[in-house]
Parts: C-alpha cells; sequence; structure tokens
C-alpha cells in the first residue's frame, strides 16, 4: 500500500513537471552599437572641415569618445582666372594639392540610445579658401593660400550592429588666421576689389557648415 501510494505520487510529480511550460529563451545578448573601435567614413557637405566631399579614419577607444583624421577636397585658393588671381598664386595654382583640405576633429557621445547617438565635438582644419559674397552682381572674391580654422559641432549617428554607419552634422567654424584673407582683383577698371575691401573687410572668417557621412565600423 505503501509503494503504490509512492508510485502515484511520483507519477502525479512527473505529470505536472511535463505540463509546465518550457522556460522562457534566454535574453538577447546586449550589443553596444558603438563598441567598434575603428570607422572609416565617407563625407559630403558644405564647407566642412574636410571640404566639399572626403574621407575620415575614426578611432573610439571607448564607444562614448571618437577621434578623426581627415583628408578631403574643398574650395581651396582661388584658381579660376590667372589675369584676376593674385600674382603669388601662380606657383599655388599649379600644386596638384592646392584644394586638399586636413581636418583633426573629436567628439564625445553625450546621449546614446540603442543605435543612436548625440554627440558634441571640435576640432581643426587647414587647406586653401576662397569666400565668394552671395550675389550675381559683381560678387566679392576673397581668398587665401591656407586657412586654419577651429571649429565645434553637434552630430546625429546611427550604427547598425553590423557596422553600417551615418551620421549628421551642423557646426560653427572660425578661421585662426584671418589676415591672410585677401580680396582678389578683377583687373583695371573692376569695381569688384574697392568694393571687397570697403564692403566686405570683415566677411569670411566664419561660417556654419552642414555636413553628412556613410561608412563602416570594425570590432
Amino acid at each position: 500500500m505503501f509503494l503504490s501510494r509512492v508510485i502515484l505520487l511520483g507519477g502525479l510529480a512527473v505529470g505536472e513537471a511535463a505540463e509546465e511550460p518550457p522556460p522562457p529563451p534566454p535574453p538577447r545578448s546586449s550589443v553596444n552599437a558603438f563598441g567598434q573601435t575603428l570607422a572609416v567614413m565617407g563625407q559630403v557637405g558644405f564647407g566642412t572641415p574636410t571640404g566639399y566631399y572626403g574621407v575620415a579614419l575614426e578611432l573610439a577607444p571607448i564607444p562614448e569618445l571618437v577621434a578623426s583624421l581627415g583628408v578631403g577636397l574643398g574650395s581651396g585658393p582661388y584658381c579660376k582666372a590667372r589675369d584676376a588671381q593674385p600674382t603669388s598664386f601662380d606657383a599655388v595654382c599649379a600644386r596638384w594639392h592646392r584644394d586638399v583640405q586636413v581636418a583633426v576633429q573629436g567628439r564625445y557621445r553625450v546621449v546614446t540610445r540603442g543605435n543612436s547617438a548625440l554627440a558634441l565635438g571640435g576640432g581643426y582644419s587647414t587647406g586653401g579658401y576662397t569666400w565668394v559674397e552671395f550675389t550675381t552682381d559683381g560678387p566679392a572674391y576673397k581668398t587665401t593660400e591656407r586657412a586654419h580654422w577651429t571649429n565645434v559641432e553637434a552630430s546625429w549617428e546611427g550604427r547598425h550592429e553590423s557596422g553600417f554607419s551615418a551620421r549628421l552634422f551642423l557646426g560653427y567654424a572660425w578661421m585662426l588666421n584671418p589676415s591672410s584673407l585677401g580680396c582678389v582683383g578683377w583687373g583695371a577698371g573692376s569695381s569688384s576689389f574697392g568694393h571687397c575691401t570697403t564692403g566686405h573687410a570683415g566677411d569670411g572668417h566664419r561660417l556654419f557648415y552642414l555636413g553628412a557621412a556613410v561608412g563602416w565600423a570594425f570590432r
């Protein structure tokens, strides 16, 4: 009798265990989308530290902090009309690298949510530069063989776990050597040079810029 009760209780226990729902699957491992150390990004924009378009190599020693080295092509020194450009630019304009821009940047991801982040940053860039008055009626031109800039910027970036990355950024830059930026003359009888020197003496030393970048990050 005792043995039969033990067998009966054992069977009930086995039945109850069989009827229990399976345990939930283990939670998906948490993957930091910004945990990759290296990234290569192609960039385009207006007035950006790497010019109109360029490429940057990014290094993130920790997910929140990013340092980058970029190179691209920008406006460069004024080399459109030989009779108008400064005489000293004859040799400058013959250089193949006259439009090259070089930038060293850094940013800190202040807010990270899943695959997106908001960052603040800044840096330094250098390269040939031409400022053009925004008008179609005899615009003034100012140019320099080499401008040095410092900048601050805010950006949004998204990154898939596979490594595909995209970034939008908006910034403000100011020139560290504004005295090197001079007006471009248009020859005898032209009023553009005088208009430039009197009406735009302080222009071209600061600018807003906007850009976008896409690329790939590697672990």
